[in-house]
């Protein structure tokens, strides 16, 4: 998800992701919310596919066993403060189960160690087949969502796309993209927004969202439908982010940084949700303020680069660690 020269465009996209990711979640872990169910379920029909796209995108560098050892440890840190809680709380264990959207951080890591080893090229075999990957894997009970592996299949077809995209091809269509351009994607989203909004309201599917295991073979058709609502709003959200945001760059910042608003906001959203006393129209209200704060704070340049710089110490240490233990294990390999 990131680069050596930051582009604004791109920031910008996953800084409107980032704050819906947000506020979605705090809908979401509210129960008495009815009316708000609809909300959530527009927004979860493309907010993390679109996410997945991204970071497909930037996927096409060479993985480092730092950047994969970045991800694992967040995953290792956030997930066990659940895990623990879970054993308080419900006295059970649940070691190889991501919790809440910390399965994201474990995804990650799956696609681009897939990534390293695909045809660069073959994108009319490898796009096609991850489709069909996605969209039978619903069918088998046994993919589950252990160490994600439901959802890293459900949502590898976006994985792909973004990775098989040429970036001059992008690049080129952002340069001479024209005014125009714009009222089209805000047709293109918003036509796809009625269609997840006639879904939500048709059929139950909140889990099909998930990428859960179906439960009857008809769910089949409910997943083909979302992978298509999801690439219709993706595509319109593509024509219409901005390059540049002016005064208004902490969009671009959150984007930046959004990799920690992603890590910290969960618990926050559902602590707020478990102590929230007041109608669900200023639930609604509060949500979209606290969201913007919390993208605000945890988006922040000066806490990104001093956890950055804390994170990037720590997997140095195990880096060397690990290639300390190589080199020793050489040695004594040498010596016999």
């Amino acid at each position: 998800m990131e680069s050596s020269k930051r582009i604004a465009y791109w920031d910008n996209f996953k800084g409107v992701l980032i704050f819906l990711v947000v506020f979605a979640h705090f809908l979401y872990n509210f129960p008495q919310l009815h009316e708000g169910r609809h909300i959530v379920n527009m927004i979860y029909f493309f907010h993390m596919p679109v996410f997945v796209f991204i970071s497909g995108y930037f996927s096409k560098k060479e993985i480092t066993f730092s950047k994969v050892l970045k991800y694992l440890l967040l995953y290792f840190i956030f997930n066990t403060i659940f895990i623990v809680i879970e054993i308080v709380t419900n006295n059970r264990i649940l070691a190889i189960t991501p919790f809440y959207s910390y399965w994201y951080l474990l995804a990650l890591v799956a696609w681009r160690i897939i990534a390293k080893y695909i045809p660069c090229n073959q994108w009319y075999i490898m796009i096609p087949t991850s489709f069909i990957i996605g969209l039978f894997s619903g069918l088998f009970a046994d993919v589950s969502n252990i160490l994600s592996i439901e959802k890293i299949l459900g949502f590898l077809p976006f994985f792909f796309i973004g990775y098989y995209l040429p970036k001059d091809l992008i690049s080129s269509f952002l340069e001479k993209r024209k005014k125009w351009v714009f009222v089209v994607g805000l047709f293109i989203f918003l036509f796809a927004l009625l269609g997840a909004f006639y879904m939500s309201d048709h059929f139950f599917v909140q889990n099909a969202l998930l990428m859960e295991p179906y439960t009857i073979f008809a769910d089949i058709f409910i997943r083909l439908l979302i992978y298509i609502i999801a690439c219709l709003a993706g595509f319109g959200l593509f024509c219409m982010i901005p390059k540049r945001t002016g005064k208004y760059n902490f969009i671009e910042k959150w984007g930046r940084n959004s990799l920690w608003i992603y890590v910290f906001h969960r618990p926050i959203t559902l602590l707020f949700a478990s102590i929230y006393q007041g109608s669900n129209t200023l639930y609604i209200l509060t949500s979209i303020v606290i969201s913007v704060v919390l993208c605000l704070v945890f988006g922040s340049d000066k806490l990104s680069t001093f956890l950055n710089q804390y994170l990037d110490k720590i997997v140095d240490a195990l880096n060397k660690e690990r290639i300390s233990s190589h080199l020793l294990e050489d040695n004594k390999s040498t010596s016999k």
